[in-house]
């Protein structure tokens, strides 16, 4: 069962409308979701993270 916790003050960078993004987290996996578009940005797999450069993870 997925666990869904809202970004206080962040904005939707499809719709803009503030508020209005989640964090949803279902197992190991974590994404970002719009609750007014269809807009989604999922966590980069551990691979593609060294790739980006990405040196910290959010841990909600």
């Amino acid at each position: 069962m997925p666990k869904y916790r809202f970004i206080a003050g962040a904005q939707c960078p499809k719709c803009q409308e503030q508020d209005s993004l989640r964090v949803v987290t279902e197992g190991e996996r974590r994404w970002v979701e719009c609750v007014c578009c269809d807009y989604q940005d999922h966590e980069p797999e551990a691979a593609k993270q060294e790739e980006w450069g990405i040196i910290g993870r959010f841990k909600p």
